[in-house]
């Protein structure tokens, strides 16, 4: 990558309080409503404070030609600690005990942080206090083993240098990070990309859809054929290519909860008109 390095947190912490400012560019790539995600607003900030976190904090950097810094990607990660893959002895015996992989909670993304942040305070003997959100029924929250697995939490790249490997090499990064310090498992709680754009279809049916190749039968001719081995979402896709595979819909993840008004402020949707034309909605990816 010419001209981009990578920085963590940890090495770079003037990098990340920059990226606190709620007006960075990068913090406006999400849609809104998932900016109101609680888990996300009471954690996100704290993981490139705390020391055991900040080293899996990653951000991009390109050097201009007036060698100024601009930061245009991002990639949040943490350590947790997953006891059914322990009792299996780890990623050696995932093989055998392919289910294991089916006790990630069903919160996914909002679950993994509250997991990750309460068995960092179990183990370190931290008292916190009631502001924080709700914890999930998660017995292993209270665990205080070292962490084995590693958990992507975020992967954000500036519009204008997408298709560029950015967040295939945040990925790597990541996954780099969990060799190095001998974690069995690196997961992915995804947001399909595109999802929104098909409110009514099913998540499940929506992940199996194939990709489409273009194809040449003939000169000046093309047609685009399924691709059953890449998935039509392009984040998925882009996942896929790099070897992972889906484990399993978690669909109380990100759980956003708003009135009828917030919901059409964050969406743009006209819920009540799409009602009335009796299409069956769902707000949300």
């Amino acid at each position: 990558m010419d001209n981009f390095f990578v920085h963590t947190a940890q090495s770079r912490p003037d990098l990340w309080k920059s990226l606190e400012d709620p007006t960075h560019p990068l913090n406006a790539a999400w849609p809104l409503f998932l900016d109101q995600d609680i888990y996300l607003q009471h954690y996100c900030c704290p993981l490139s404070k705390i020391e055991a976190f900040a080293c899996f904090q990653y951000a991009i950097v390109q050097i201009d030609d007036y060698d100024q810094e601009h930061i245009i990607a991002c990639g949040r990660s943490l350590p947790f600690y997953w006891p059914e893959l322990a009792k299996v002895g780890g990623k050696i015996g995932l093989a055998q005990h392919p289910k294991v992989l089916h006790t990630l909670p069903d919160e996914g993304y909002d679950a993994i942080l509250s997991r990750a942040f309460e068995q960092y305070y179990a183990r370190e003997g931290i008292f916190q206090d009631t502001d924080r959100p709700t914890s999930f029924n998660d017995p292993p929250a209270a665990r205080t083993e070292p962490p084995n697995a590693l958990s992507a939490i975020s992967i954000t790249v500036s519009p204008e240098y997408r298709s560029r490997s950015l967040a295939e090499a945040l990925i790597l990064a990541m996954k780099q990070a969990a060799i190095e310090r001998n974690c069995d498992a690196m997961v992915v709680p995804q947001r399909p990309t595109r999802k929104s754009e098909f409110p009514t279809t099913d998540m499940i049916d929506y992940i199996l859809w194939p990709a489409t190749t273009v194809a040449t039968h003939s000169p000046g001719t093309t047609v685009r054929k399924p691709d059953s081995n890449l998935p039509f979402d392009p984040w998925l896709r882009k996942h896929a290519r790099l070897g992972p595979k889906v484990i399993k819909v978690a669909r109380r993840s990100m759980r956003v909860e708003g009135s009828v008004e917030e919901w059409q402020q964050w969406t743009g949707v006209n819920i009540p008109q799409t009602a009335r034309q009796g299409t069956q909605m769902k707000i949300g990816t």
